[in-house]
């Protein structure tokens, strides 16, 4: 397979074809201009833009595209955003990573690595 020409898709769309869905870095360049309008207001509007750019790149996975074509199965898409943003940028990262992690479910407890559903582990993974 020839993945420079994969497309990667951020939804899928009831009753549109495949070729009509979002696609996932237009989804995302998108996020991160909303993001940062939105965040200009308090001044964060430089990391508002990383987040919104991050916070769905575990979307570029094969598990997460065949989950949009209907297979039935689970994908933890965040977490690799929180662990990309706490790689590259260390404590501004950790504040990062609780805002991407959290991003459909609330934010996490630091908790421990014993907890699988705290930011502690996750961030292991």
């Amino acid at each position: 397979m020839n993945y420079l020409h994969v497309k990667y898709y951020a939804h899928s769309h009831k009753g549109k074809k495949k070729e009509q869905w979002q696609l996932l870095k237009d989804h995302l360049q998108q996020t991160a201009v909303l993001a940062s309008t939105f965040a200009r207001t308090f001044g964060a509007d430089k990391i508002a833009y990383i987040a919104g750019l991050i916070h769905d790149i575990g979307k570029y996975s094969p598990e997460f595209q065949m989950r949009l074509e209907g297979r039935n199965i689970k994908v933890d898409h965040s977490t690799p955003g929180a662990v990309e943003s706490e790689k590259r940028y260390g404590p501004v990262g950790r504040i990062l990573a609780y805002i991407i992690a959290g991003h459909h479910c609330g934010l996490p407890d630091w908790g421990s690595v014993a907890d699988e559903s705290s930011l502690e582990a996750r961030l292991k993974l």
